[in-house]
């Protein structure tokens, strides 16, 4: 992973709590990359953008590298503690952060 430089960032309280997203689409245009994080209820048909975020493609780079490097890294560790590799396809995107499905989003049920 990079190393940032050291500086300081404000956040609110309701910022800090961040934002689950389970849906995320990229656009690409002369300005950069904007990417546009969704929280889709599949039972409801319906989704909530939760955050839009417009970057460079330096950034860009910055983000697949670390991302490709975390990814690598939990996958490892999965296997290590003998559990299953990640499965990277659309039936893992409804996921919440401890790889179940959270109740309103179950398309499956």
């Amino acid at each position: 992973m990079t190393t940032q430089p050291d500086f300081q960032w404000l956040m609110s309280p309701n910022e800090m709590m961040g934002r689950w997203a389970n849906r995320v689409e990229v656009n690409i245009d002369q300005h950069g990359f904007t990417l546009d994080f969704f929280r889709i209820e599949s039972r409801r048909n319906r989704g909530i953008l939760v955050a839009r975020v417009t970057i460079s493609d330096m950034l860009a780079t910055q983000l697949t590298n670390t991302l490709t490097g975390g990814l690598g890294q939990y996958a490892q560790r999965l296997v290590e503690e003998g559990m299953a590799p990640l499965a990277f396809d659309d039936d893992a995107r409804d996921n919440g952060p401890d790889g179940t499905q959270s109740p309103t989003d179950r398309s499956g049920d």
